[in-house]
This record gives structure tokens, sequence and C-alpha cells, in this order.
């Protein structure tokens, strides 16, 4: 028996333990050690493409803003004002905004307010960001520059950053991206429309707002309401194509990478924030004391994101470990936080197999 296919089945024996198929009835594990793929399988039901939630974040949005950063198009100390000349904060800056210490509230339900009947047809995911762009003109800070609140609202800002920095539309950057990396099957599906096999798509959860079951339309509210499009959620993937992002991020950290210098990937991997009031790089999240999602044994060098629909990805460039999770644990509902508690323990479960 090959060391990978007895490390993936003693994996698997330890998650049926764990009653993992009973917090989540889709599940991907794949798992990088030194740079080799050494466990990648899926338990429960099988299926090619989830939809990754939050890691949209790291996927897209914060990839793309480190090839812009080292193309100089922006500075961290930048205010946002100097790219959206409308928002009239000039304390809030493209590092706040990166490091979740804008003061901005958590969430906010827009989609009432881009799409209040959530029946409309063919919605053009650009005239939604117009929209949005004058939605945000008059947000406000509800907490005072470097509180630390994980919000979507600031990565909305950061997606009209790219896109005025660019000068292009938020799909036509992603589309750019896509291509320069060689990603197969990372998509989103524009005006929440596919032309794939729906079967093909986990599904997520039954929608009060949409009225209806979620497969392969974007679970997230907002991100609806936009066409499908955004810089906070949004994106599908299989795990192949997650499995290239991570390789070159890791790539990327040991100087290897092509794309992206060591400099300002580890610039951005680094805590940028005081453990007292957050857990953040420039846009990766940073191992919590305690509560890390990522287990007690990844380092603090380590850096990653979770996803709503229940998927993570986090590396930790110590060990030289990267773990992708994929599952679908809002299906049927959100209140299902049974897999939350789970994270944790999987990636615990990964390092003691490998050290065994």
């Amino acid at each position: 028996m090959s060391k990978n296919l007895e490390l993936e089945q003693s994996l698997i024996k330890a998650f049926q333990g764990m009653k993992l198929l009973e917090a989540t009835s889709s599940f991907h594990l794949s798992v990088i050690k030194n740079g080799k793929w050494i466990a990648d399988f899926s338990m429960g039901k099988e299926f090619q493409f989830f939809d990754i939630a939050s890691l949209t974040k790291i996927v897209f949005t914060t990839s793309v803003l480190m090839e812009a950063y080292e193309q100089g198009l922006y500075q961290m100390d930048d205010p946002l004002q100097k790219y959206l000349s409308e928002f009239s904060d000039k304390k809030i800056s493209v590092a706040n905004l990166l490091t979740h210490s804008a003061g901005h509230r958590w969430w906010s339900d827009f989609y009432n307010e881009l799409d209040p009947q959530a029946q409309r047809k063919n919605i053009d995911f650009r005239e939604q960001w117009t929209k949005l762009r004058d939605i945000l003109s008059s947000e406000s800070r509800e907490k005072p520059v470097s509180n630390f609140v994980y919000s979507d609202i600031d990565f909305f800002f950061l997606g009209l950053l790219l896109q005025e920095i660019y000068g292009k539309d938020l799909l036509q950057i992603f589309e750019d991206f896509k291509k320069s990396w060689g990603f197969e099957n990372l998509f989103f599906n524009v005006n929440n429309e596919t032309n794939l096999n729906k079967s093909l798509f986990a599904p997520t959860e039954r929608s009060e707002y949409l009225g209806r079951m979620i497969q392969a339309e974007v679970h997230d509210e907002n991100c609806h309401a936009l066409g499908g499009v955004s810089s906070h959620a949004g994106l599908f993937s299989d795990a192949k194509s997650l499995q290239l992002w991570l390789t070159e991020i890791r790539k990327a950290f040991l100087g290897e990478s092509k794309r992206i210098t060591a400099e300002t990937m580890q610039l951005f991997g680094r805590r940028q924030t005081d453990e007292k009031f957050g857990d953040w790089g420039y846009g990766f999240m940073k191992p919590s004391a305690g509560k890390a999602s990522c287990g007690k044994y990844f380092s603090e060098q380590s850096f990653g994101h979770t996803g709503f629909t229940g998927t993570s990805i986090w590396f930790d460039p110590l060990q030289d470990l990267g773990v992708i999770i994929l599952s679908n644990r809002v299906h049927p509902t959100r209140e299902n936080k049974a897999f939350v508690g789970l994270r944790s323990l999987i990636h615990n479960k990964i390092v003691e197999c490998l050290s065994e």
C-alpha cells in the first residue's frame, strides 16, 4: 500500500469517527506536503464544483491585489479616496480594508436595495456594481479606523479599487487573472446562470431570499443580487483549480514563483494586526490563539481563509503543509453549524497522521 493511500485511509477512518458526514453531506480534502499532493479524496456525495464563498477574497481578490501591488498600482497607506473620489472619509487606507480595520459594519443586506424582488432575470452585473457604488458612497464607519471587524463591505470597496486601477469591470479582471494563472475550473456563474449541468454543483441552502434550494447559483445573497460576480464571494471551483492556486502561493512564499515575489507574498501573509485586536495579514486570516480553524498544530506563520459554505484553505510555511477543504455544510440550512467545530479537528488529525 502506498503511503498516500495509507494516509487517506487513516484520515477517512478518523473522520468517520468524528461523524463528519452528519455535519456535511459532501466533503473533499486535498493536502500538500513539501510540494507534493499527498491526499486528495472525497467523502459523502461527490460533486465536481463547490461554491467557495469567502475563499473568493483570497483566491481572486487578494491574489490580484498582490500583483497590482508589485506593479506599483497602489500603496498600502494610500487613502481609498485617492481612487474613489466620491468617498469623503480620508482616514480609510487600502491597508485598513485588507486587514478589516476600516471600522465598517460586518455585513449589510444590500441585496434588498439591489434586487428587492429576488426574481429578476438576466441581471447585468455591471449595472448592479454601479448601483452598489452609489450605495457605498454613503456608507459610514460604525467604529473608528483600526477597530477590527471582519467585513464583506471592506472587500466591496477593494473590488471597486481594482476596477478603478485597472480600468476594467470585475469580470474582465477575473478573466485576465484566470487566463494568466491557467485555471480551468474556477469561475463565476455570471448573471446567476450556467450552461453546465446543475447536478455537477454541490447544493447549498434552501434560501428564504430566493424561495428555493440553491444549486449552481451563488449562496451569498449580496453576490446573487450583484449578478453573481463579486470581490467578496461568488466563485465556484473544483479541487484541482484550488490545488493549482495553493501550489503557486507556496512557490511564491518560497521565492519560486514567476507571478508573485517572495517579498510580496510574505508581506501579505505576515500578521499585520495585534493579536489583542484581530488576526489578519493583508487579506489573509492568521491563526487565532486557541480557536484557529486550522487547529492547534499550524504555526503562527500560517495564513489562509474560511468560507461560509464550509470551505477553507490554510498553508503553514514552517511545516510546508497546506490543506484545502471543500464542503457544503450549509445544506440544507445554515443553521447546521456542526461542521464549523470540526474544522480544527480535521487539521489536527492531518498533522497527527503525518507525525506517526
